[in-house]
């Protein structure tokens, strides 16, 4: 299972779940930053490493999803 993560995330839904644990500041507002990180990725060309890091995203979007989360209409 490890490999299959590590090929999905670039590491294990173990160490993503310890630095999400670790994090600073509202869940979504950390993966709005992935997003980002993502983009610049792409920017320069490394697709690989940005599919996995949004992956991360959409990981941690099912885990968090969007409770205490406000939305301006």
């Amino acid at each position: 299972m490890d490999q299959k993560e590590i090929k999905m995330y670039g590491r294990t839904k173990a160490q993503i779940d310890q630095d999400d644990a670790e994090g600073f500041g509202h869940p979504m507002i950390r993966i709005m930053g992935l997003m980002s990180d993502a983009q610049e990725l792409m920017s320069m060309g490394m697709n690989e490493k940005a599919r996995q890091v949004l992956n991360v995203a959409k990981y941690l979007i099912s885990k968090h999803g969007f409770r205490d989360l406000e939305v301006a209409a």
